[in-house]
């Protein structure tokens, strides 16, 4: 689990966020990897109501 995880240091907190004394909490644990997809959304399909103004024209 370790390998997923970085630490990352707050520079700016959240509203309400208590950093602790001298900064002690901004250091929190970070997901390492990152997606990006790889395939293209599928086109949407016509719903019923698009394919009935279709008809009517």
């Amino acid at each position: 689990m370790s390998q997923l995880v970085q630490p990352k240091f707050l520079r700016y907190t959240p509203p309400g966020f208590e950093a602790g004394e001298d900064g002690q909490h901004r250091t929190v644990q970070a997901r390492r990897i990152k997606y990006r997809v790889a395939v293209p959304a599928r086109p949407r399909e016509p719903d019923v109501f698009e394919l009935m103004e279709q008809e009517q024209d």
